[in-house]
């Protein structure tokens, strides 16, 4: 009897060079389009403040990314291609919904959405197992997914701002969990 063993292949991801770094192209493709959104190009800088308008980038990937107050009107499903990325803020803007892909991105731990139009949240934010930080203030949410009571990470949530939104009840008990165990709540 022979063993063959099959030579080991490495699934290497294509990178591209794109304002001087080198950038997996699925994340420089999802920048280019967000671009596109907001008309102008986004700054590859560090993300120093929640209040800045760029993105930064570790080991090729996009690691974090700010959109802050410049009228962002929709988020494009290639989002969730972001694979890497651990922050998110795109506070002040226009956005009234937000894509399913958002729940692909498994190491996300900060998500500032507050001062939008937001109607409504995807169930798939539940799928955001790491995230600590969801700022959702200052909306129009009527209601949270029922999903999020599965985010066990998470440790501050703001939804105040929010007058119109009803919070399902096993959700609500979720939130009261959350504050019994030290996570802060606003409403």
């Amino acid at each position: 009897m022979t063993l063959v063993v099959e030579p080991k292949t490495e699934q290497t991801e294509e990178v591209g060079v794109y304002q001087g770094a080198t950038i997996a192209t699925s994340n420089i493709e999802v920048i280019q389009e967000l671009e596109k959104i907001v008309g102008r190009p986004i700054p590859l800088l560090p993300v120093n403040h929640w209040r800045t308008f760029s993105f930064e980038v570790f080991e090729k990937h996009v690691i974090k990314l700010a959109i802050h107050k410049m009228n962002l009107t929709n988020l494009p499903e290639s989002i969730g291609k972001l694979h890497s990325l651990q922050e998110l803020y795109l506070g002040h803007n226009k956005l009234t919904q937000l894509p399913e892909t958002l729940g692909n991105l498994h190491h996300l731990r900060v998500l500032i959405l507050d001062h939008n139009e937001i109607a409504g949240v995807p169930d798939t934010l539940g799928n955001l197992h790491k995230l600590h930080t969801l700022d959702l203030s200052n909306n129009k949410l009527i209601t949270l997914p029922i999903g999020f009571y599965t985010m066990k990470s998470l440790r501050m949530v703001d939804i105040a701002g929010n007058p119109h939104m009803r919070i399902p009840t096993i959700v609500e008990r979720w939130l009261v969990r959350l504050r019994q165990i030290g996570g802060t709540i606003f409403r």
